[in-house]
């Protein structure tokens, strides 16, 4: 059990996140708290106070962090290259409408096997963000 520092309550240390930076290897703040306080305006106005503060830093971090992905995953980068200019080459076509929900507009090509680099479905950003959920939950969906 740990007291939380905010809501002062008593609780099983699972209900806090894991912090290294702390004595016990856990938050001060239990995760309903935590969660409370990301959501609050207070908490958006520090990040957007950060972000206008700190663009070179935050940058700097993003380079770092986006050339470690791309070398991590080099199949990911060929095949995004790869249906990025497919379309302007005249290989495949982009349709205008999510192949999920029908809806027209601008679409995005979500690649279920990244060796299959010009298979792709085409999805609305909604879409797509709720096929990688469902991926990251194991929920297979073809």
């Amino acid at each position: 059990m740990k007291p939380c520092s905010k809501c002062k309550m008593e609780k099983d240390r699972s209900k806090f996140w894991r912090d290294s930076s702390c004595e016990d290897g856990l938050c001060r703040q239990c995760k309903s708290c935590m969660k409370k306080y990301q959501q609050s305006d207070d908490c958006k106005k520090a990040n957007q106070k950060y972000k206008e503060n700190n663009p070179n830093r935050i940058a700097k971090t993003r380079q770092i962090s986006d050339r470690k992905y791309r070398q991590n995953h080099p199949e990911k980068k060929k095949a995004r290259n790869k249906i990025s200019h497919a379309p302007r080459d005249g290989t495949i076509k982009r349709p205008s409408q999510c192949e999920s929900c029908f809806e027209e507009g601008p679409v995005e090509g979500h690649h279920e096997d990244y060796s299959k680099q010009l298979e792709v479905i085409w999805l609305c950003k909604g879409c797509h963000m709720k096929r990688h959920r469902e991926i990251e939950m194991g929920v297979l969906v073809c």
